[in-house]
């Protein structure tokens, strides 16, 4: 495919470049049409008129020296015989990021103005394909950035422009260099409007007027407005009021980004009504500051805010008896979404980054609650390309070449077999895991490269995030504790899948790798039974991950107890921690002591961060000491607000509560342990046309389960007692 871009000049913040409109008239003699379209960063696709674009930031976002996406249509409905008006509007995407010295996407080798490539055939024949017949001019669209924002000139607008065959004012395209990446049709979910919202609420705030909506979420705000010719509207997304204004302070990383360019999206009105969807940026946000407009402007039909994500569709829902845990599993729900735009995100605001260890920690939960397999195998596509020749990963997928050496590690790497672990899990995907053998592989040789004397690991993040550590980094777990343990688990689980693919040789050599760090382990960490670490995240990994001798067990599970007491029955655990400690304390039989630690109103728990206007996950549980805020914002960093790496509590109360667990694809097991508080739990999932619907019941004097099937196979577990899963009703 030949690729052309509007010059070599591309749009930095000192030097706004227009996004261009490309522009191809011609004639079609042939009954069907096939359009394909590739892009280094986005585009939008227009043939007669009509919008043919997928969706939100077509194709896909990704590194092109890696991969580059194309999609396809079938155009046979919209083509003439004469004078078709094909017309392509490109953005920057990734090829050209801005991240103000945070990860290097302005260092990018590849950054460059966005390029596209196009072919329309009839079946095998071809009829037309981007050449020096196209033409380009610039659009309205004067600034545009996948963080930054979107800035339009609605004066700058051509009457007709996608319909008509003129081309006056256009100039010739440049030819440029195919980009290196592999060119791969994207089959990823893609990003749709899911939701429409109107504002709460309008007031005037200083200059300007604050729009307030229900929920924090994703997308961007369409515009509505009686405008004047040259009239200047201001729009400021963020997540967070302040003194009855918005507040950017948590949106700007290390290097803090200008107020100018940091979630801003600018329109330039003509005179007459108007409205206004920014192209080529998202956001995330729950409140809008609007600057520029009148008293009479100022209304709620103003803004409508446009909920965009993946189309990744809803499997699993659950409600219960306990408000708590209901709004944990809808905030859980919302972060997920928000923060999946092709892949999981780390936050829909300052980053968009696809960290590899906050989305393999969400995978299970957003596996119970949605299909996102389709988009799981994408990004693991990017993945196996982002790795190094030496087997190393980056923490962020896509990478500019950021993350090698910091952000990864074991937590971060095992995305690698996680993933393709969990796809297995819940669709049966033996195909991914082929995908990823030799990527595993050239990772064992990697990872051998980092043992240390002690014959254990350490390259790594620690425990992230720790609850009551006021810091990113201050665990009271180390990390060669968590890194070996972490290390273990990810070669016994490549161990099963090389055996899944009958590769024996291969299994066995993951087994002897985990088995050996697991000696190496004991011998450093285990001194007469007990762990000589006993932080909430040590105990339960290691009991989690079966570091102990059957008759050391005890002694473990005592220790552990014992670390919560310390905390004063509170959590003081962190992200690669908890889902253990979930584990560990529900198979003691302990799920009533996870429930109280989840719902306890003081901090920290998860209930204390479920203030009045909390609709998201957020990133850390801190309600931080105002000097603590202050000092992190000296450094320009304060947590986010829509995180979904905490939501494996969901994972755990749809398991533990609503009684589901997904074995296989159709394999359920049913083993709730109803805390006494709780009176009802109902959890409903889908998979591949299998249907299952647990209801249990608290009674005064037993708990029932019925579970109505179609499909699954299994059991159920209540107490001592256990039944067969059967097609249609099963009670117990």
């Amino acid at each position: 495919m030949n690729f052309y871009a509007a010059s070599k000049d591309y749009c930095t913040i000192e030097k706004h470049v227009c996004a261009p409109l490309f522009k191809r008239v011609f004639d079609y003699p042939g009954a069907q049409g096939t359009l394909r379209i590739a892009a280094t960063g986005f585009y939008r696709l227009f043939l007669n008129g009509e919008e043919l674009t997928k969706g939100f930031l077509a194709p896909y976002i990704s590194n092109p020296d890696q991969v580059v996406y194309y999609d396809e249509y079938d155009v046979s409905s919209l083509l003439r015989t004469k004078d078709n008006v094909l017309c392509v509007l490109l953005g920057n995407g990734f090829v050209n990021s801005k991240d103000f010295g945070c990860w290097d996407f302005e260092k990018a080798p590849f950054r460059a103005a966005p390029s596209f490539a196009l072919e329309l055939f009839d079946k095998e024949k071809f009829f037309l394909s981007t050449d020096a017949h196209f033409r380009v001019t610039d659009s309205p669209i004067t600034f545009d950035d996948l963080r930054c924002g979107e800035r339009y000139d609605a004066r700058l607008e051509r009457e007709n422009v996608l319909t008509d065959t003129n081309t006056d004012g256009f100039r010739f395209p440049l030819p440029v260099s195919s980009p290196k990446g592999e060119l791969c049709l994207c089959t990823a979910d893609p990003i749709a409007c899911c939701d429409r919202l109107q504002p709460a609420s309008v007031s005037k705030s200083g200059k300007g007027y604050l729009y307030s909506f229900a929920e924090n979420n994703s997308g961007v705000c369409k515009l509505t407005i009686n405008g004047t010719e040259g009239q200047r509207i201001d729009l400021f997304y963020a997540e967070l009021i302040q003194n009855g204004s918005i507040s950017i302070d948590n949106l700007g990383f290390w290097n803090k980004p200008p107020a100018e360019y940091i979630q801003h999206d600018v329109y330039i009105c003509k005179d007459g009504y108007q409205t206004y969807l920014p192209s080529f940026t998202y956001h995330g946000f729950q409140y809008v500051y609007v600057e520029g407009i009148t008293e009479e402007q100022a209304t709620k039909d103003l803004l409508e805010y446009v909920v965009f994500h993946s189309d990744i569709h809803p499997r699993g829902s659950f409600r219960c008896s306990c408000d708590v845990l209901n709004r944990l599993v809808e905030l859980t729900k919302r972060s997920d979404v928000s923060n999946f735009h092709y892949f999981p995100t780390d936050c829909p605001h300052r980053e968009k980054n696809g960290w590899t260890g906050d989305a393999l920690l969400s995978a299970e939960q957003t596996m119970l609650l949605f299909d996102a397999s389709a988009s799981y195998r994408e990004w693991l596509h990017c993945i196996v390309k982002a790795q190094k020749e030496n087997g190393q990963f980056p923490g962020i997928v896509p990478t500019a070449g950021w993350g090698y050496d910091w952000g990864s590690g074991p937590a971060y790497d095992s995305i690698i077999v996680g993933l393709p672990y969990q796809l297995y899990r819940f669709c049966g995907d033996l195909e991914t895991v082929k995908a990823c053998k030799s990527s595993i592989r050239r990772y064992f040789d990697y990872y051998r490269t980092k043992i240390n004397e002690d014959g254990l690991v350490a390259y790594g993040l620690p425990d992230w995030l720790e609850i009551g550590s006021h810091s990113d980094s201050n665990c009271s777990t180390p990390l060669e504790l968590t890194d070996s343990l972490l290390c273990m688990d990810l070669w016994r689980k490549a161990a099963e899948l090389s055996r899944l693919l009958h590769d024996e040789e291969t299994a066995s050599l993951y087994d002897a790798e985990a088995d050996r760090l697991l000696a190496a382990f004991r011998h450093k960490y285990i001194a007469e039974g007990h762990l000589t670490v006993r932080t909430q995240a040590a105990c339960a990994m290691a009991l989690s991950l079966c570091v102990f001798a059957e008759n050391e067990k005890q002694g473990a599970e005592n220790d552990l107890l014992a670390s919560i007491q310390a905390a004063r029955e509170h959590l003081k655990i962190g992200l690669f921690g908890i889902p253990h400690l979930y584990r560990v304390l529900t198979d003691m039989g302990k799920g009533d002591l996870v429930y109280q630690l989840i719902t306890r109103p003081d901090y920290p728990s998860f209930a204390s961060m479920l203030h009045e206007n909390t609709t998201t996950l957020w990133e850390s549980f801190d309600d931080l000491p105002e000097d603590i805020r202050q000092a992190f914002l000296a450094h320009g960093r304060v947590y986010s607000y829509n995180h979904h790496c905490w939501g494996s509590v969901s994972a755990w109360i749809i398991k533990t509560v609503g009684g589901l667990n997904v074995l296989g694809k159709r394999e359920i097991e049913i083993a709730p342990q109803l805390p006494q508080d709780i009176t009802f739990a109902e959890t409903i999932y889908e998979n591949d046309g299998c249907r299952i619907r647990i209801r249990i019941d608290r009674t005064q004097d037993d708990i029932r389960v019925t579970a109505d099937n179609s499909g699954f196979s299994g059991h159920i577990i209540v107490g001592s007692k256990k039944m067969v899963l059967n097609e249609g009703n099963n009670a117990l």
